[in-house]
């Protein structure tokens, strides 16, 4: 079954994405409430900008109540679509 789960990710629109410089699989930085989450990043070319979507419920997912403001920021030292 584990198979069938997804990763935690975030989804981030392709304009929001290149503003972070992250492509389809990169890392970010994702600053929810007073905890941070390092995320994939799933490209979604259907979220309007300014929009995040993301998974819940996983481990590793972000554990905050939402909608929530938040702040994502490329996460330095690891190579675009590096597994971890």
């Amino acid at each position: 079954m584990r198979e069938r789960v997804p990763a935690p990710y975030i989804a981030l629109n392709l304009q929001d994405a290149a503003r972070l410089h992250v492509g389809e699989g990169g890392l970010v930085a994702v600053s929810v409430e007073d905890a941070v989450f390092r995320l994939r990043v799933k490209v979604r070319p259907a979220l309007p900008p300014g929009v995040a979507g993301a998974v819940m419920g996983l481990s590793g997912s972000i554990d905050a109540r939402l909608p929530a403001w938040g702040k994502i920021t490329p996460a330095y030292g690891i190579s675009k679509g590096q597994p971890r």
